[in-house]
Order: structure tokens, then sequence, then C-alpha cells
């Protein structure tokens, strides 16, 4: 927790600290965030806001949502890294065209369309798996 002179740390702090799968339960935990839960993107972007009696928490966790989707791929990398799948390691250029294929597709464009340098930059921002695959043969 931040001290009195110290500003609250930002979404995107609180989940680059958070190492483990362990973490992230006590992050979860301290935020009142009820049973499984966080692993619903549609809860944590809207419901979350409701009261408690409706089911939500009575704070909006939409940044939180951002946050883990943006290190993490999306939310559903994120759900699955929770429950014992690793992260994709970028290690050969194999790789980098499996990463690259695979964002395209889930986008519905062609490779060639994604990698455009007028547009790559608005995909590298929300996929940091992406960004690391294009980092990698730099």
């Amino acid at each position: 927790m931040a001290g009195k002179d110290e500003p609250e740390a930002t979404w995107v702090e609180k989940v680059n600290m958070c190492k483990t799968p362990q973490d992230f339960l006590t992050l979860f935990e301290q935020l009142g965030i009820p049973e499984n839960k966080w692993k619903s993107g549609v809860w944590l972007q809207k419901k979350s806001k409701l009261p408690i009696e409706q089911g939500g928490i009575g704070s909006s966790l939409a940044a939180l949502y951002e946050a883990l989707a943006d290190k993490f791929g999306g939310i559903r990398k994120f759900v699955d890294w929770m429950e014992g799948s690793p992260v994709p390691k970028i290690e050969t250029i194999e790789d980098v065209k499996r990463v690259i294929h695979e964002e395209a597709a889930r986008l519905g464009i062609t490779a060639d369309e994604l990698l455009n340098p007028e547009t790559i930059s608005a995909y590298i921002r929300r996929n940091p798996v992406l960004k690391e695959a294009l980092e990698f043969i730099k």
C-alpha cells in the first residue's frame, strides 16, 4: 500500500508487481473480487461497478482489465496462465512467425495487413507478445 505521501500505484504498476498467480489472487482478494469473477472480462469491465447486492463491488475494474489484457495479450491468455499454461516465449524466428499469424487470424486480417507500418503501432500497444516478437527480429 502507498504511504501518505506516495501516490497510489496505477493498475499497470499493480499488475506488473504481481509475478505469480498467487500474487494476483492476493490482489484480487484485497480488491474484494468474489470467487472467480476475475476470469470474466465482462464482470471486470462492467459488472464490478454494480453495488454488492447486485453482484459487483461498487467500483469499476475496467482499468485493471485493460492492464491484464495488455500484459498478457488478452484476458483469456491471462486466465490460461493463472490456470497453469505458460506464457509463450519468443526464442526463434518460427515463434515470431507463429505469433504474427495467430494475431492476424485473431484480428481477421492478413499478416501483411498486420505488419503495415502505418497501423502496426496500434496492434503492438494491445499485444505485448506481438511487441516482443517484433523486437526479437530487430
